[in-house]
């Protein structure tokens, strides 16, 4: 019985941790302060209270950074994420702290590690109700494909300016001369003076060329699992849709050339996704853009920059309707090394594009 007792409980304990492990973090720091009433510095239950308030600011602080639909969402359930800061903030450290003697004024900076994960919860319990049974979850869950193609920056080369001085002297001299010839005229003395003046006009041009840009397209083989972190809490099941045998060579020549995606690849896919077994709800196109790898100004660790595109149609009702977007959301990933900064570029881009589609349709009721 103990040896149960035992293995049930580390079985308990590894759940929580594998729980754990699939949480989002999002550092965010956030300041607390309080006024208080000892006579030389704050009491426990002082520090304390500034702490819970320094969580709380964190919290309010990731909030800010919502859009509006996002926003909307979460000022539902704000005071019950509040109410359970200690869920929301699974860790934290103080950064900083000081007290105001004279004023009697405790303040306590941390940078707090935000459950994204447990906040995504709420927000769709919140919109959804109650958790539905696994067998009704199972059969309301609608399905999403997607094509989502990179191109990263090859190489980018840079043309110095070229210029063009243009010089343009005038000169002009005049001059005198005077001769005197003496009283008994046996002798002469002459004098001569001259004057030059002389004008300088310069001016010129500079010509840059544009920098010239070299891409190269890759597939995003991390796409599914990024994708599922955000949409099956929803019941949205995300799907490739070059699984369902869509062609995304359109897509990706589309890519390429840097245009957007053509109607045409749309309707083709669509085609074959409505001859699909499964029931799709839903078509989600995503463009990719990643930068060259970079120094950080500040930690000095790689950094990759881009930006993101996505569009998601409700094809439910055989023709592809536009009800979300993102455009050009601008992202960025640092890492030990700059395949790491990569890997976490590409990630961040998929993770955030996601919950703004996700945003929308859940505003407009759409889930």
């Amino acid at each position: 019985m103990q040896i149960l007792i035992k293995t049930l409980t580390a079985c308990l304990l590894l759940a929580g941790i594998v729980s754990e492990t699939h949480a989002q973090i999002v550092k965010v720091k956030g300041k607390g302060q309080v006024m208080y009433k000892g006579v030389f510095r704050p009491k426990a239950s002082d520090e304390r209270a500034a702490l819970e308030l320094a969580k709380k600011n964190s919290l309010s602080r990731h909030a800010a950074s919502f859009n509006s639909s996002r926003f909307k969402s979460y000022e539902k359930i704000e005071i019950k994420l509040m109410s359970q800061i200690n869920d929301v903030v699974s860790d934290y450290t103080v950064v900083s702290e000081s007290t105001d003697k004279t004023s009697k004024r405790y303040s306590v900076i941390i940078e707090a590690s935000i459950n994204t994960t447990f906040i995504e919860r709420e927000i769709d319990k919140e919109e959804g109700g109650n958790r539905p049974s696994p067998a009704a979850k199972s059969s309301g869950r609608k399905l999403l494909a997607f094509v989502f193609v990179g191109r990263e920056m090859g190489q980018r080369v840079v043309f110095n300016a070229k210029q063009e001085k243009v010089s343009l002297e005038e000169s002009q001299s005049k001059g005198s001369e005077n001769t005197a010839i003496s009283e008994d005229g046996l002798s002469a003395k002459s004098e001569s003076s001259k004057i030059k003046a002389q004008k300088t006009t310069t001016g010129g041009k500079s010509t840059k060329k544009a920098s010239e840009r070299s891409y190269k397209l890759f597939g995003i083989d991390s796409a599914t699992a990024t994708l599922n972190e955000v949409f099956t809490p929803a019941n949205i099941r995300p799907i490739p849709a070059k699984i369902l045998k869509v062609n995304e060579k359109p897509f990706e020549e589309a890519l390429a050339a840097g245009k957007s995606t053509p109607g045409e690849a749309v309707s083709s896919a669509l085609e074959v996704l409505s001859k699909s077994v499964a029931k799709i709800h839903y078509l989600m196109v995503g463009n990719l853009d990643l930068g060259l790898a970079r120094k950080n100004q500040t930690t000095g660790s790689p950094e990759v920059s881009g930006s993101v595109n996505m569009t998601l149609y409700d094809i439910s009702d055989g023709i592809p309707i536009p009800v979300a977007s993102v455009g050009d959301k601008p992202f960025s990933g640092k890492g030990k090394d700059e395949e790491d900064a990569r890997k976490a570029a590409i990630r961040m881009a998929g993770i955030e594009g996601a919950k703004r589609l996700l945003d929308q349709i859940r505003a407009q009721g759409l889930r």
